[in-house]
């Protein structure tokens, strides 16, 4: 990583700051944008999703969450949706991911 001058600071900058701090998971070259980079309202509904879950209101089968889940932060929605058709219902395939979306995104230090 380049040396910031703070004294000089560019939009660049940031943005090169920003992507080295969240980082987005990519596979087969869809993108799961981390949860800094998606909009306001896509933040709030996968919160939605995550509270409602945890409290154990939605019973919806958990492949059907991490597809929903994983839909809403791709960056590119019919490439995300081949590429989930292409997993399929394997629900260890799709916990594996999410768990990577996870652990990929998390903001690290910059």
């Amino acid at each position: 990583m380049t040396a910031i001058d703070f004294e000089n600071l560019d939009l660049d900058a940031l943005r090169a700051e920003a992507n080295n701090k969240y980082k987005n998971l990519v596979v087969r070259g869809v993108v799961f944008r981390g949860l800094m980079r998606v909009s306001k309202d896509d933040r709030e509904r996968f919160n939605e999703m995550m509270a409602a879950r945890r409290a154990g209101e939605e019973q919806e089968d958990v492949t059907e969450f991490y597809r929903d889940m994983l839909m809403l932060v791709a960056e590119d929605k019919s490439e995300a949706e081949k590429l989930l058709e292409d997993i399929g219902e394997d629900a260890a395939v799709l916990d594996t991911l999410v768990s990577l979306y996870f652990e990929r995104t998390q903001a690290g230090e910059a």
